[in-house]
C-alpha cells in the first residue's frame, strides 16, 4: 500500500514539473530600457499637431558605479541615464516609435514620474491619462506632475542630490510637504478627479530654475499648483493659495505660517510651525440658499521670536499669537477661495461632492450648472481655530546684552 502511494505521488509529481514550462513572458533586464521618468508635449512639427513622448531610462551600470558616474566630476563623464524623444500622431505611437531608435523594449513598470508639458495640458491630459490607464506597463501610483514650460527640458534638468532627475523629482514630492506648498498626487487620483462631477483636478506645479547652457534649466522646483476645468489647464495657484486649498483638503501635513510680533507691529515676524491640521466641510441649506462651512483646527509650536525679551508662555501673549495664526491660515484659505470661484470657475475644493452626498436631491438640479453658475456665487463660511501647544526649549526671546 505504501509502495503505491509513493508511486502514485511520483506520478503526480512528474505530470506536474512537465506542465511548468518555464515563465512565458519573462524578459530578461538585458534586454530593456528601465525608464525612471516620462514626459509629455504636444508639439507642431511642420504645420502638423504632434505628441512629444521623452523618456529618462537609466544606465544600471553607471548608476552603480558611484558619484563619478553620475556626471559630478569632470571629464566628460556619462551621465547615469539617457533622455530621449520621439514623436507620433498619438502618444501611444510616440512611445511605440522608440524601438527605431533604441536596441532594447521600453519596460515603464518603474516610472516614478510623468511630466505633462504645460502647451499639452491647456489642450487637455485627457489623452494623458487615457494612456496610462490603458498601458498595463504604468502603475496607478506613479506620479503626475504639470511643467511651468515643456515637459521634455524639465527631464533634461541637472539632478540634485539624487543622480537621475526622476528620482529627485519623486523625492522633491514627498519631501515639499514638510512646507505644504505642493502635494504628491498619483495617477489614480486625477483620473478620479476627471471622473468626478463634484469636483475638478488640481495637479502640482514643477518649475524650472534658472537657465543654463543651450537651454536647459539647472535645477527644479516643486510650489504651487496647476488648477483644471474639465481636463484642461486654466491657470496656476501661488504657493500661498497652494497651502490655502491644502487646508480645506486635509493635505496639509507641516510648514511654517509667519505671523506677526504681539504688541510690536512692523516687519518682525515670529515663525510658528504647523505640527497637526484637520479639516471639515459641512454643506447646509438655509432660506432656500446653499451655505458651505469649513472648520480647519491647527495646533502648532513657535520656532522663531525675532523680539528680543518677548515670552511666548504667557497667557496673553499666546491668545494673540493663536490669533495671528488664525487669521494667517484663514487669508490663506479665502485666497484660493477668490482665485479658484471668480478667476477659473473651477470647484478644486470638492464642495459640490458634499452637497452630493448630503443633498442628492438638490445636487442633480445643480450638477449641469455647479461650475459654470452655483459654485462662483457659493457662499463659503471659513472658520478657524489655532492652538500653540509648543513654545520651544527656552522662555523668553534672546535679548543681546
Amino acid at each position: 500500500m505504501v509502495r503505491r502511494l509513493v508511486v502514485i505521488n511520483m506520478l503526480i509529481t512528474l505530470i506536474i514539473m512537465s506542465a511548468v514550462t518555464g515563465c512565458w513572458s519573462r524578459r530578461e533586464i538585458e534586454t530593456l530600457a528601465i525608464v525612471s521618468g516620462v514626459g509629455v508635449d504636444l508639439v507642431e512639427v511642420d504645420g502638423k499637431r504632434m505628441y512629444r513622448f521623452t523618456a529618462q531610462v537609466v544606465k544600471p551600470g553607471q548608476l552603480a558605479g558611484g558619484e563619478a558616474a553620475g556626471g559630478r566630476g569632470g571629464g566628460g563623464v556619462q551621465k547615469p541615464y539617457l533622455v530621449s524623444s520621439t514623436l507620433g500622431k498619438t502618444i501611444w505611437e510616440a512611445e511605440r516609435n522608440f524601438t527605431t531608435q533604441t536596441s532594447r523594449k521600453m519596460f515603464l513598470s518603474h516610472t516614478e514620474v510623468v511630466v505633462i508639458g504645460e502647451k499639452l495640458a491647456r489642450e487637455g491630459i485627457q489623452p494623458v491619462l487615457e494612456f496610462i490607464q490603458r498601458k498595463h506597463d504604468f502603475r496607478e501610483t506613479t506620479l503626475l506632475l504639470v511643467a511651468m514650460g515643456p515637459a521634455d527640458t524639465t527631464l533634461m534638468a541637472a539632478a540634485g542630490l539624487e543622480k537621475v532627475t526622476a528620482r529627485d523629482i519623486s523625492d522633491m514630492v514627498v519631501n515639499t510637504r514638510r512646507a505644504s506648498v505642493s502635494f504628491p498626487l498619483v495617477t489614480r487620483e486625477a483620473i478620479s478627479m476627471l471622473q468626478s462631477s463634484g469636483s475638478q483636478a488640481i495637479l502640482p506645479r514643477v518649475i524650472h530654475i534658472p537657465y543654463g547652457h543651450k537651454g536647459v534649466p539647472t535645477g527644479l522646483r516643486l510650489n504651487g499648483a496647476a488648477v483644471f476645468k474639465k481636463d484642461k489647464l486654466v491657470g496656476w495657484l501661488t504657493p500661498e493659495e497652494t497651502r490655502g486649498w491644502m487646508w480645506v483638503t486635509k493635505r496639509v501635513v507641516s510648514g511654517v505660517v509667519p505671523i506677526p510680533v504681539p504688541g510690536k507691529p512692523g516687519e518682525n515676524r515670529i515663525s510658528t510651525e504647523i505640527s497637526r491640521a484637520t479639516a471639515s466641510i459641512t454643506p447646509s441649506i438655509k432660506n432656500g440658499r446653499l451655505v458651505i462651512k469649513v472648520k480647519i483646527n491647527e495646533e502648532g509650536g513657535v520656532g522663531e521670536i525675532p523680539a528680543p525679551g518677548l515670552d511666548p508662555t504667557e497667557p496673553e501673549v499666546v491668545q494673540q499669537m493663536e490669533q495671528f495664526l488664525a487669521e494667517a491660515i484663514r487669508r490663506e484659505v479665502l485666497a484660493a477661495l477668490r482665485r479658484a470661484q471668480e478667476e477659473y470657475r473651477s470647484d478644486i475644493f470638492g464642495f459640490g461632492d458634499t452637497v452630493h452626498r448630503a443633498y442628492p436631491k438638490v445636487w442633480k438640479k445643480m450638477e449641469k450648472r455647479w461650475n459654470e453658475e452655483f459654485f462662483p456665487n457659493l457662499e463659503v463660511r471659513v472658520e478657524v481655530e489655532a492652538s500653540i501647544r509648543r513654545v520651544g526649549m527656552s522662555g523668553k526671546a534672546l535679548s543681546p546684552k
